[in-house]
């Protein structure tokens, strides 16, 4: 019986149209890598100087503060961080190194006090700013500000601003609800430029824009606002504005001004934070927010056990005229995502509206895990801001969800940290917001170990839980025999969209003893990983007529950082070139199955097929 012998060329992603016919394998390997490296020059930034910013921190009457940097460039980073006080002083640390793709936690009031800030006094609240050097947004991270007497915690705000290109809202819009009865909502503007600023200030409510006085800051200046106080320049309490929305829009053309902000109820312990989403990034009349606890979640749920929630989304208008906004549930069903359409909303201009899901709760196959929210508006983009906020229906907390914009020019990865403990969980959120399939590269690192997640791809409208505990405990080996560490308490976890659609993500870290979870949003960066490579496992191999043959293959990415990366594939079509010597066809996944039929030799040829 005659031997049949295979070799295995591979192609490279269809969307790049690189097919190598090479007789040696080796010679195409090296010829993709030449090719695709030319192709990910034109588009990688050279390494720069770049400032990340925080609009505030907050160590002072109990409360913690914790920066937590994620280090997702294949590098060891130095970078210095600065802390600035509600004056606009400075105190500046020295320089610290993170390691490459490792995370990194500093108690922000220990190193405050460490400097010689008073942090109950001048420095006891304030903003920061971290400065280092790299290509595109090597290093990202948040603020995480918590109060454990009251059982509440909100995530901060972060603007990358590299000196050459100021990347700060040049107008800040953002929202409130629910306040009087003693809930009340707190606005903090930062300064991030060393000079003066000045800023106009308006208030929408009832319809109405109503003109504030205007706010002036000194270089680096914090000022937190109080909207009670704004409204009382008015004369009108917050009973008679329970919803508004508030815009600070510098006359200065350079955009230096950052904000964030929270609603809290003292005597109860109730936090929901409130963000100011930049405009130049809302390129999209829709907006998405995912991993929101509805009902009672269902046991396999990261909030199972934490109450019965109910889910409310808040809507701005920011333009003077009338807009419709459409409001659609989605959530997993028999037959892929499904949708639930709440009656839409004229909002009228200047105007802020609050609904909730309970009249769509009966329509839904509770209990669910979590559930997604498309809010989608007729204006233009931009013109509408929103929050999403699940509130539990027996008890005074909240899980907020962060709002993305599905043409968000920045969106499509992201870095995160994560943590497991005795009472903590960390789940990553990941939706599809298109209309078609799109394949997704997630990869965890812990204890110097990085675990390629089985191939990934989410259908249209799909919303996915990666739930690091179990994802972690299941100790499954990816295609490089790579298992995260058992004992792994702490890492981070990346991911990035391997096709040009839109896409979020948000780590959520929960703790259900304690009803509360934190979530870190990131809208990625504008250059996703592009080909630069790939792998076969095996390489070649000999049988016999009628016998079959696994083959598996992974491709190789090169993200701007000229990080490498052995992302799984989740699309590959499986071709031989002589069929009469062997045949070949799709397996499951990235799998090949390689049939011997006649003696001879023949090519195996890999498609990767781009989404």
């Amino acid at each position: 019986m005659k031997a049949v012998r295979i070799a295995l060329l591979l192609a490279t992603l269809g969307a790049l149209a690189f097919c190598f016919l090479d007789p040696n394998p080796d010679m195409a390997h090296a010829r993709a890598r030449q090719i695709s490296a030319k192709r990910h020059s034109t588009r990688s930034a050279t390494p720069g100087a770049h400032e990340l910013d925080f609009p505030y921190y907050s160590p002072r009457d109990g409360s913690n503060s914790t920066l937590m940097l994620v280090n997702r460039s294949p590098d060891a980073l130095p970078f210095v961080v600065a802390f600035r006080s509600l004056s606009g002083k400075t105190l500046l640390a020295p320089s610290r190194t993170i390691p490459p793709q490792e995370k990194l936690s500093i108690d922000v009031g220990g190193l405050v006090a460490q400097l010689g800030g008073n942090v109950i006094g001048d420095f006891g609240e304030g903003s920061a700013a971290l400065y280092f050097v790299g290509r595109v947004r090597p290093l990202t991270g948040h603020i995480s500000n918590s109060d454990p007497a009251r059982r509440r915690s909100w995530e901060g705000e972060r603007v990358p601003n590299a000196p050459q290109r100021r990347a700060a809202s040049k107008e800040l819009h953002g929202l409130w609800w629910g306040i009087g009865a003693g809930r009340e909502a707190m606005i903090v503007v930062s300064n991030t430029a060393a000079t003066p600023v000045t800023a106009d200030v308006f208030l929408d409510f009832r319809g109405k824009r109503y003109a504030s006085a205007p706010l002036t800051f000194e270089p680096h200046e914090t000022k937190p606002l109080s909207v009670a106080g704004l409204l009382a320049s008015l004369n009108l309490s917050p009973s008679q504005a329970p919803e508004g929305g508030i815009s600070i829009i510098p006359r200065s053309p350079q955009p230096s001004l950052i904000a964030q902000g929270r609603i809290t109820d003292p005597p109860g312990g109730f936090s929901s934070g409130l963000s100011f989403p930049d405009p130049a990034h809302q390129l999209a009349s829709a907006l998405h927010a995912n991993g929101i606890p509805v009902g009672e979640p269902s046991p396999d749920s990261p909030y199972a056990r934490m109450g019965t929630f109910v889910p409310h989304v808040i809507v701005r208008n920011l333009q003077a005229t009338p807009q419709t906004v459409t409001i659609t549930v989605e959530y997993a069903g028999e037959k892929g995502t499904e949708q639930v359409v709440l009656p839409p909303l004229t909002l009228a201009g200047y105007a802020n509206q609050e609904t909730t899901s309970e009249s769509v709760m009966g329509e839904l196959p509770l209990p669910l895990p979590f559930c997604s929210v498309r809010i989608q508006h007729g204006g233009p983009p931009g013109s509408v801001v929103a929050a999403v906020s699940s509130r539990e229906a027996r008890g005074n907390s909240a899980i907020d969800s962060p709002v993305a914009n599905e043409g968000d020019g920045w969106a499509g990865s992201g870095a995160h940290a994560w943590h497991l403990d005795e009472g903590t969980e960390s789940v990553l959120f990941l939706t599809n917001e298109s209309e078609k399939e799109c394949p997704i590269a997630v990869q965890v690192h812990a204890n110097g170990v990085a675990y390629q997640v089985p191939a990934l791809s989410l259908k249209p409208r799909e919303t996915r839980a990666i739930d690091l505990r179990k994802l972690r405990d299941a100790q499954q080996a990816d295609l490089q025999d790579h298992m995260i560490p058992v004992a792994a308490t702490d890492g981070i976890v990346r991911w990035t969209r391997l096709a040009k659609l839109p896409v979020m993500g948000q780590m959520e870290v929960v703790q259900p003893a304690e009803a509360m979870a934190s979530p870190d949003f990131e809208g990625g960066d504008p250059c996703p990983p592009c080909y630069a490579g790939s792998r076969m496992v095996p390489t070649q191999s000999t049988l016999i007529p009628t016998q079959t043959v696994d083959f598996n293959v992974s491709g190789l990415f090169q993200d701007c950082d000229g990080l490498p990366e052995p992302w799984a594939l989740s699309s590959v079509d499986w071709i031989s070139w002589y069929p009469a010597v062997a045949t070949a066809s799709n397996g499951s996944g990235t799998q090949g199955l390689v049939t011997g039929v006649s003696g001879g030799s023949t090519r195996i040829e890999a498609d990767l097929i781009a989404q």
